[in-house]
C-alpha cells in the first residue's frame, strides 16, 4: 500500500511541478542525432555535466567523447565533470581513467569487482564477499545531465556499435529533454547513487599510472584531438539543429522512475519494476511496448492475463534468433512465445540490419515511456534502470508512430511460417551461434536461470 500511495503522489507532484515551465523533449532515433546532442549538451555546459554509463569503451567514438570533455574542462577549469561507470561492463582502460582524474575529472564505479591480489595489510575478508555478492548486481543506467535543464537518457551507451561504426550496429533510441523541474530530480538520483556504498573510487596502481601500456594508452587519446579539431568547424554547424526547443515536442508533465526506494530509504532494483507495475495497471485500450529482450517475469505474466481479461490490444516488437545481440535470451524467449501467443499478444520480430535495442512503450495512445528497462528478469529485479513517463497525447502519438515504423521492418509471428532456429525469415548464423541457441533453449526451461544473462 506504500508503494502505491507515494507512486500515485510521485505522478501528482510531477504535474504539478512542471505545468508552468517550458518542457520539451526531442526523440534520438538515429545515431547521427545521437552523436550531435551529446556534443551539443557536452560543449553548451559551463557549471556541471554528470555522466553514467553501463558500458563506455575506449573505442574511437568513446576516445573522441573523452577528448571533448577534456577540451571542455580545460575551456573551464571550474567545470565539475563526474563520470559514473558500471565496473564489470566499463570498456575504458585504467591507465585513461587516471589521466582524466589527473586533468581534474572525477570518476567512479558501480560495484567495483573482487580484488583477488592486494597488499596483505590491506586485505579484508568482509569487502571481498561483499563485492563478489554483488557481481550480479549492475548499474544499467544510461544519461548525461549538463548543468540545470539539459539531459540525455534512453538506451545507448557509449560505443561504437551504438552511433553507426560498425558493421552491425544497434537500433536504438534516446530522448533529449530540456526542462530544469526534470533535471533537478534526476541530478538528485545521481548524487543519491553517487554517494552511497554501492560506488567507489577506483584504485589505480603504478602500472596504470606511468608504464609502456598507460603512455600508450594515453597518447592515443591525446592523438585524438587533432582528428576532433578536423571536425569541429562541421559539427558545430550541425549541432545547433539537434534542439529540443527547435525541433523537439513541448510537454506538460514528466515522472522519473529509477532503481531508488524513497520508501525505504535505498537502492532497491524492485522499487522501479513495482512502480511500473501500478502504473500501467489501469491501461483500458492498448499499449504496444519495444523491448530487445522480452522474457517476462511472473507479475508481469500476471499483469498480461489481467489485461487479455480486460480486452485490452497487446503488441511487442523484439528481436529473434535473427536480429540479436544475445543468444542466450533468443533462446529464452523462443521458449516463452508460446505463453505470450496463447495470451492473445501480437508479437513481431525485428528484421534488421543490425539488432534492436530501443526500450520504449506506450499505454492508451496517452502515456509514453523509454529508458533503460528491458522486459527481463534482469532490469526487473538485479539491475539499476531509469525509466522517463511522458503523460502526453502529442508525445505518446509520435512515439507509437516511431514504434510503428520498427513495426512495419519486423515479421508479425502470428502470420509466419518458421523456417529456421527460432526465426521467421533466413538469415546466417555461425555453428556457434546455433549451438549457444540449442544449449540455452534447453537450459533457459528452467526459469531461475533467467538472471544469469
Amino acid at each position: 500500500m506504500k508503494y502505491i500511495i507515494f507512486i500515485l503522489f510521485l505522478i501528482l507532484s510531477s504535474s504539478l511541478n512542471l505545468k508552468s515551465q517550458d518542457n520539451y523533449l526531442f526523440f534520438l532515433n538515429n545515431a547521427d542525432d545521437a552523436t550531435l546532442a551529446r556534443i551539443k549538451i557536452i560543449e553548451n555546459a559551463r557549471k556541471e555535466i554528470l555522466i553514467s554509463y553501463f558500458i563506455f569503451e575506449d573505442d574511437p567514438f568513446g576516445l573522441v567523447s573523452l577528448d571533448i570533455l577534456l577540451m571542455q574542462k580545460e575551456l573551464h577549469p571550474d567545470l565539475k565533470i563526474k563520470i559514473l561507470l558500471d565496473a564489470s561492463a566499463n570498456g575504458i582502460d585504467k591507465s585513461l581513467l587516471y589521466y582524466l582524474e589527473q586533468n581534474g575529472i572525477e570518476i567512479r564505479e558501480f560495484h567495483p569487482l573482487p580484488k583477488l591480489f592486494v597488499p596483505w595489510n590491506k586485505i579484508s575478508i568482509k569487502k571481498f564477499f561483499n563485492a563478489l555478492n554483488n557481481l550480479n548486481y549492475r548499474m544499467h543506467d544510461k544519461l548525461i545531465l549538463a548543468d540545470n535543464d539539459k539531459l540525455i537518457v534512453g538506451g545507448r551507451n557509449i560505443k561504437n556499435s551504438y552511433y553507426g561504426l560498425n558493421s552491425k550496429n544497434f537500433h536504438d533510441r534516446d530522448l533529449f529533454f530540456n526542462s530544469k523541474s526534470l533535471v533537478r530530480d534526476v541530478r538528485r538520483y545521481y548524487y543519491q547513487l553517487w554517494n552511497s556504498n554501492h560506488v567507489q573510487k577506483i584504485t589505480y596502481y603504478d602500472s596504470d599510472k606511468k608504464s609502456k601500456r598507460s603512455i600508450k594508452m594515453v597518447n592515443k587519446l591525446k592523438n585524438i584531438r587533432r582528428y576532433v579539431l578536423s571536425k569541429k568547424n562541421l559539427y558545430q554547424k550541425l549541432i545547433s539543429d539537434v534542439d529540443p526547443k527547435l525541433r523537439g515536442t513541448k510537454f506538460n508533465s514528466v515522472l522519473f522512475l529509477n532503481s531508488y526506494d524513497e520508501v525505504k530509504n535505498k537502492f532497491n532494483p524492485e522499487y522501479l519494476s513495482t512502480a511500473l507495475y501500478y502504473l500501467t495497471l489501469n491501461t483500458k485500450k492498448s499499449f504496444v511496448i519495444e523491448t530487445p529482450y522480452l522474457l517476462p517475469t511472473q507479475r508481469f505474466y500476471r499483469l498480461l492475463k489481467h489485461f487479455q481479461q480486460k480486452g485490452v490490444k497487446m503488441q511487442f516488437v523484439t528481436n529473434s534468433f535473427c536480429s540479436t545481440d544475445a543468444m542466450p535470451v533468443a533462446a529464452a524467449y523462443d521458449n516463452e512465445k508460446p505463453k505470450l501467443e496463447e495470451l492473445g499478444i501480437e508479437l513481431y520480430e525485428y528484421l534488421g540490419p543490425g539488432y534492436l535495442h530501443a526500450k520504449s512503450a506506450v499505454f492508451d495512445d496517452s502515456l509514453a515511456l523509454v529508458g533503460s528497462y528491458n522486459m527481463d528478469p534482469r532490469s526487473a529485479y538485479i539491475n539499476t534502470e531509469l525509466v522517463f513517463v511522458i503523460e502526453d497525447k502529442n508525445v505518446a502519438r509520435e512515439l507509437k508512430k516511431i514504434i510503428q515504423e520498427d513495426m512495419e521492418n519486423s515479421v508479425n509471428t502470428n502470420i509466419a511460417t518458421e523456417n529456421s532456429f527460432g526465426g521467421y525469415y533466413d538469415c546466417k548464423k555461425s555453428r556457434i551461434d546455433i549451438m549457444t541457441y540449442v544449449v540455452f533453449k534447453f537450459l533457459t526451461k528452467f526459469s531461475w536461470l533467467y538472471n544469469l544473462f
